[in-house]
């Protein structure tokens, strides 16, 4: 009868949680295909898709009832036409701390930020799989436009139901 309870204890000591173990927020990712890029540009396949999702965020996103909603941008509005976007960023959003910012902390995400990505996304020096996903986005410099650092305009050469479904797509990451 001892027996049992010895490995009753055992068991339980043994499950304990490192009371002493390091604090720090560590985000562990097994992915068995090996991710070649962290950049969303390149996030074509599902192995790519599923770790720039974890670390990107695109103007609007898709959400579990697969509605568009709200990413970076905070809310935005569509023309009569069709044809012209306009996004309002969110005030809170901003890039996480990094060595490459001033002290290292991260700073507010812009609509020139949002410009920067799309642009670089359609750019055929880029060479991007997912360039076709702006297709429908009027040449530069009318079709993106930077109003001010909250907000974005995108002009399509022609109504498109699709594209804010689609700029939901990894490949738009800011």
């Amino acid at each position: 009868m001892r027996t049992p309870a010895a490995v009753l204890v055992l068991l339980l000591v043994a499950c304990g949680g490192g009371g002493g173990a390091d604090q720090r927020q560590v985000f562990r990712y097994n992915e068995a295909e090996g991710i070649t890029s962290l950049d969303p540009a390149f996030a074509r396949n599902l192995e790519h898709i599923w770790v720039v999702d974890q670390l990107f965020d695109g103007l609007v996103e898709m959400g579990p009832d697969l509605r568009v909603r709200p990413g970076v941008a905070e809310h935005w509005t569509v023309s009569d036409s069709g044809t012209t976007y306009t996004f309002h960023l969110r005030p809170d959003a901003r890039f996480h701390d990094d060595p490459v910012f001033p002290d290292g902390a991260g700073r507010v995400v812009t609509a020139h930020d949002a410009a920067y990505s799309l642009e670089r996304l359609r750019d055929p020096a880029t060479a991007s799989p997912g360039r076709w996903v702006l297709d429908a986005v009027r040449p530069a410099p009318q079709g993106i436009e930077v109003t001010d650092d909250t907000t974005l305009i995108i002009r399509l050469e022609r109504p498109f139901a699709p594209f804010l479904s689609m700029l939901a797509m990894a490949y738009c990451g800011v």
